[in-house]
């Protein structure tokens, strides 16, 4: 008996489908083999690195070997052959599916393990190869035995696949690809953090830096304006885009570029210590997914410390976005050319700096990819037209069920929706504040009529309230009434959120305002872009999408990031909308020399103009927010010899490996009172101030060197703290009768 599945396949191979369009894709000479092959290569690679790490052996392979097998098989298994099994389009589709559904599995299988008590990481690695196994056995068997699949041999048909790419390929592109790349790595080795100011990062890059960045525009703008665009070299144009917009810092000092990145590999440390979730005295312990996850890989790849994941954090889920953005422009707009712009202009206007070594990271993966797989599926599906006038669809579009997508059945959407569950499941064991804003989505979506999976958005909310009553009833019996005070406060959330971060140093909030101006200007730009799909069934629907996490200001304040997060959430939506108008405007592809030169000349100053502009928003908080190796060793040897919450910090949260402590900064400046006072007053053993912190207070508080100078002093002279360690960077106090640390000894 033939499959539904195999019937899809069937179907296909007879010529009723063009790939990257709508439905399920046929296989081809090149991906079906190539796909069997590189499943079944990981498959093994990591059943063999997990027995060499249960018989203690692991160390027979280099350890950035393991890493990066770790890493590679986080988001390709089981995800990878499931996604061709299903049939999935190679349009983005395909790629973002099986990302999310190979982080998903790692996340979710891990946590529910590690929540009921039974952490057993090779056995969930086992189980997760299994899973992997299985459609890898049944895809090759159909490769094999069905006639209507192409059985071209996979060596050939990978060196078919990557001669065709090739052939297609511009040398002089490539020629100064690699230019830009060689100034990249210079300008990386120029940079001096430690210069940073009140302008952030763009007040110390070097000229390479920018004349590279400049190069790299110039090759963005002479592919998008071909009259065929070449994917191959815009899909490695834009990895080097994220590149340079995300990483400059990171690789400048070697360490993390949100010094918080440094409390969650804490996390992650004491989970694979113990072999268990942590006592809640985080918040972020209650949703541990992403925590027990990157645990999970520490054991599979017998790794001690998960900081191997965090300097190269932002580069990594940067490269991973592209895959759902790509998908929900080309669903958008139709078209491949302005669903690559669409990827650049994410990239441009990505300034909120979420892609870190974070929970945030994983959770929008899954997030972008549901989106992406409802909104190609609305694209490929016939949607029955609602009549009652052109504003039907305010009044009554909820009668409406849209088709299957053309070639698959009922078994095949029922996949598809089992999917999408297990990523809502991973995504509510990971963050808090995601599943609200998918929620929201699903629910648009159904109200709207626009999805066949009308109860989607039930089963997301059911499964957010069953982990947040059990799950994270630590965290809700403590934080249930500061939940209930802020629900409803919009006015709140908007001043922790905007107003008081334009306060301060008078030159560092001038350079804030340019992070208002970038959000406003991208939703004009996505309002252009809006008004151009207006005649599509997706303006609506799109326009919903780009607004509803805004709703979020009514919920919370999320520690007054909540508007960042808005933004965030909106800009997989607003990006392609934004590229629709700037194709439109630019008149890309345009055939004609003259007019060809002219359109280049304008779309590489625009996309310089607005990615020095994306580099001024994302590096503004560079002076207080990156990490400098001597801190990072400092806060290393604190965090090893005290227990969490007995240090006290007045930045951010500087103390970087303790998930806990007393920030005594912000909420004793706000009340007018002195920070050695309010330090005193806690129940702190020790005090950590590091430059960053100074520099925090400096241009968000407008309190000066000197008088952080006089605090530490009157801690020392009259609130009886004695220093313990000193230098330019760094100084750690200790309270009289604490526990004796011993700092600044090399380890």
């Amino acid at each position: 008996m033939v499959s539904s599945l195999d019937t899809i396949r069937i179907g296909h191979a007879n010529g009723r489908h063009r790939r990257g369009t709508v439905g399920p894709a046929p296989p081809s000479d090149f991906e079906t083999p190539t796909i069997l092959v590189l499943s079944s290569v990981l498959i093994c690679a990591s059943a063999i690195l997990t027995i060499l790490s249960i018989i203690g052996l692991s160390e027979l392979v280099p350890t950035a070997v393991r890493v990066a097998l770790v890493v590679l098989t986080s988001v390709t298994l089981p995800g990878l052959p499931i996604a061709s099994w299903l049939c999935l389009p190679r349009n983005g589709i395909f790629a973002s599916v099986a990302v999310a559904l190979s982080l998903a599995s790692t996340l979710l299988l891990s946590q529910l393990s590690n929540v009921a008590g039974l952490h057993h990481p090779f056995a969930v690695q086992l189980l997760i190869l299994g899973m992997a196994t299985v459609p890898t056995v049944l895809l090759a068997n159909r490769w094999r035995t069905h006639p209507s699949v192409p059985r071209a041999s996979p060596g050939h048909s990978f060196l078919v696949g990557v001669r065709a790419t090739l052939g297609r390929v511009s040398g002089y592109s490539i020629a100064m690809l690699a230019i830009a790349l060689a100034l990249f790595v210079a300008g990386v080795s120029d940079l001096d953090t430690g210069r940073s100011g009140a302008t952030g990062l763009i007040g110390i890059l070097g000229i390479k830096y920018i004349a590279g960045f400049a190069l790299l525009c110039v090759v963005l703008a002479v592919e998008y304006s071909r009259t065929v665009i070449d994917k191959a070299t815009l899909a490695l144009s834009n990895v080097m885009l994220v590149m340079y917009m995300t990483m400059p810092v990171a690789w400048a000092d070697r360490t993390a570029p949100f010094s918080t990145a440094y409390v969650h590999r804490y996390i992650a440390d004491w989970i694979f210590d113990i072999g268990a979730m942590p006592p809640p005295v985080d918040a972020r312990i209650s949703w541990g997914g992403f925590f027990s996850g990157a645990a999970h890989l520490m054991s599979i790849g017998s790794l001690n410390d998960s900081a191997v994941f965090v300097t190269s954090a932002s580069f990594f889920f940067g490269v991973l976005l592209i895959f759902p953005v790509y998908a929900i422009a080309l669903a958008l707009s139709g078209n491949a050319r302005t669903a690559w712009l669409g990827v650049t202009v994410f990239v441009l206007f990505n300034w909120y700096q979420q892609d870190y070594f974070a929970p945030q990271a994983v959770a929008m993966q899954l997030y972008a990819t549901i989106l992406a797989v409802l909104i190609w599926q609305l694209r490929a599906a016939r949607l029955p037209a609602l009549h009652g006038g052109r504003f039907a669809g305010l009044t009554k579009p909820w009668s409406r069920l849209p088709g299957l997508v053309p070639g698959a059945d009922y078994r095949w959407s029922l996949a598809m929706e089992v999917a999408l569950v297990v990523l809502i499941a991973a995504m509510v064991v990971s963050h808090q504040l995601t599943p609200l804003v998918t929620i929201g989505a699903l629910l648009a979506m159904s109200v709207l009529g626009v999805t066949r999976l009308k109860l989607l958005w039930l089963a997301a909310l059911l499964i957010f309230a069953a982990w947040f009553t059990y799950g994270a009833s630590a965290y809700w019996h403590g934080h249930l009434g500061e939940l209930l005070h802020e629900l409803g406060s919009v006015r709140s959330s908007l001043g922790v959120g905007v107003s008081n971060r334009i306060a301060g140093d008078p030159v560092y909030s001038n350079m804030q305002l340019l992070r208002i101006g970038a959000g406003v200007l991208l939703f004009a730009m996505a309002a252009v872009g809006l008004y151009r799909i207006r005649r599509t069934k997706f303006w609506l629907i799109a326009a919903a999408l780009a607004l509803q996490p805004f709703m979020l200001v009514v919920v919370q304040s999320y520690g007054g990031e909540v508007v960042i997060r808005c933004f965030l959430y909106a800009s997989p939506v607003l990006a392609p909308l934004a590229a629709i108008a700037l194709r439109s405007v630019l008149r890309l592809g345009t055939r004609g020399r003259r007019r060809r030169s002219g359109i280049i000349l304008v779309t590489g100053v625009l996309l310089l103009i607005l990615g020095l502009w994306g580099l001024t928003n994302r590096g503004l908080n560079t002076s207080f927010e990156h990490t400098d190796p001597a801190e990072l060793a400092i806060s290393e040897q604190l965090a090893r010899q005290v227990a969490p919450g007995s240090v006290a910090f007045w930045g951010q949260g500087t103390l970087l490996g303790l998930p806990r402590g007393h920030d005594v900064g912000a909420a004793c400046i706000e009340a007018g009172r002195d920070l050695a006072e309010c330090t005193a007053e806690t129940d702190a053993s020790y005090l950590i101030v590091t430059r960053q912190d100074e520099k925090l207070l400096e241009y968000r508080y407008r309190v000066d060197h000197d008088a952080v100078a006089r605090a530490i002093e009157l801690l020392v002279s009259y609130y009886a703290f004695t220093p313990v360690y000193g230098s330019e960077l760094v100084t750690v106090l200790e309270r009289a009768g604490a526990k004796p640390v011993l700092l600044g000894i090399p380890q």
